[in-house]
């Protein structure tokens, strides 16, 4: 999805382990790049029936996400690296959404 300046990029990581992290290599979408762009908000999504969880805790995800999940992305030159713990005792998929701006060319 893109509107004017603005990209979401989405998608799941799967079978994070337990008490444990995973991390997936996303690409960028067209037009943008390492150069070109920042990211404005990270959203993770783990908890059926759920919101995103933009800002480590939403109301009423206390049953998953009591000391939520710690996350990190990283923008290089080929790609977005995004890397997720998993703080829980099973193993879950997370979805995510990258925000993204364009702040030049």
């Amino acid at each position: 999805m893109e509107l004017n300046n603005i990209a979401i990029v989405s998608g799941t990581i799967t079978s994070i382990g337990a008490s444990s992290s995973k991390t997936a290599n996303i690409n960028y979408p067209a037009g943008y790049d390492y150069d070109n762009c920042v990211p404005v908000a990270l959203g993770l999504n783990g908890v059926d029936n759920k919101g995103y969880n933009y800002f480590g805790t939403y109301k009423d995800s206390g049953d998953v996400l009591t000391s939520a999940y710690k996350r990190r992305l990283n923008l290089t030159s080929s790609n977005m690296i995004l890397t997720v713990y998993n703080p829980n005792s099973s193993q879950l998929n997370v979805k995510y959404k990258i925000v993204l701006m364009k702040i030049g060319d």
